[in-house]
Formats: C-alpha cells, structure tokens, sequence
C-alpha cells in the first residue's frame, strides 16, 4: 500500500490527481501541498511513497524540494508532472532525483502506469520528454560522449547491469538475465551510482550514455 505527496499548485489539476489516485487499490492515502512553504513544514516525509511534484509553484522551484524528500523520505519515488518540457529543466529534475518525468496533458492510466514501472525500478517518462533529452544528448559535443577514461570506469558486468535498468527492468530480471542472485544486483547498482555520482538510475544511466560508458 502506499501513501503519495503532491505539490502542485493548481487545485483543479490537484484534486482530479487524488481523485483517481484513490481509486487504485495500491494507494490508501494522498497528502496535498500547494507551495515549497507548506512542503517544507511537513513534519515528515519518510511516510511517503510518492512525490508527485510540479516544478514551477508560487513561491519558487521545485528542485530544491525534490532533493529534500530524496534524502528524507528513505527511498520514496520521486515523479515530476509539469507542463515544462524543456531540457535543462528535464534534466535538473533527473539530477535532483526525480525517476521520473510526465507531462499534465498525459492521461490517467499513463500516470497509473508510470507509478507501477516506477515500482518495478523503471524510470517512467513521456515519449515526448524523451525525444527532448535525446535531442539534448546529439547536442553535446564528441569528445564529451566518448572519453576513453570514462569507457573503464565501470566492469563489464556493472556495464551489463546498467544497460539493462536503463532499458527498465526490474533488479529481478536483471538477476535472471544475467544469472546471478538476486541480492547481488542491489550490490552492483550501489557501486555503479558511487562511481557515477549519481543518486538514482535515471541520473546513472543518463551520465553512462553522454560519457560513452554504455549505449
């Protein structure tokens, strides 16, 4: 079961979030702030499961807060839903530790279904949040994509874990695929995310592929 916080500050689109998240049998709770003022004065955030956060609010933006409830809700999921689509923003919300990126316009069984991927550790995204950021990454230049320093930062077993997550596969799968327990996986990804310095596989799978680590 699970309980989701939301910061949005438009209630019409607020309430039409709780009302079909109610409705899914996995969530017994939603919490509604409307600002970062009432976020940041919330008692606790480790009784969360989910943040659903839009980034743009009254008061400033949510990147800070995002960064906030990773480190104090204890392992609680971060999705942003906005109606800012553009890169820099897509990517500074990965980077603060969103594992996820949906658009207002998506319909509710999108955002239903990203929850569920966001569970089995996939990183949901709209289709057109996703053309944004590949069309960032073919912006970079060469020698940022490929350095030979970085093609030897990982193993090659890291690599093959990390290919995989990056497709959306869940640590089982991983297990199974690459035939090795199950308790193993979580090992290699808390190596993999301190060697790329990253909080989430979103941000480990995103440095991977603009440092030519994997494809």
């Amino acid at each position: 079961m699970a309980n989701v916080l939301i910061l949005e500050d438009n209630p019409t689109f607020s309430a039409r979030l709780e009302t079909f998240l109610l409705q899914w049998e996995l969530v017994t709770g939603v919490t509604i702030v409307e600002d970062l003022k009432q976020f940041f004065e919330l008692p606790r955030y480790d009784v969360f499961d989910f943040f659903l956060a839009d980034l743009r609010l009254p008061d400033g933006n949510a990147l800070g807060a995002i960064e906030h409830f990773q480190k104090k809700s204890g392992g609680g999921l971060t999705i942003v839903v906005s109606s800012i689509v553009d890169s820099v923003s897509i990517l500074s919300a990965i980077k603060a530790g969103a594992v996820g990126y949906l658009q207002k316009s998506d319909e509710k069984f999108q955002i239903i279904s990203a929850l569920q991927e966001a569970i089995k550790g996939g990183s949901p995204i709209t289709p057109g949040i996703a053309n944004t950021i590949f069309r960032s990454l073919h912006q970079l230049p060469l020698p940022y994509q490929i350095s030979t320093p970085d093609a030897e930062l990982l193993t090659p077993k890291e690599k093959e874990v990390l290919t995989l997550i990056g497709k959306g596969l869940s640590y089982n799968e991983v297990a199974d695929i690459l035939m090795m327990s199950k308790n193993t996986v979580p090992v290699h990804i808390r190596n993999i995310y301190k060697k790329m310095q990253a909080t989430n596989r979103s941000e480990a799978v995103y440095e991977a592929r603009v440092r030519g680590i994997i494809v």
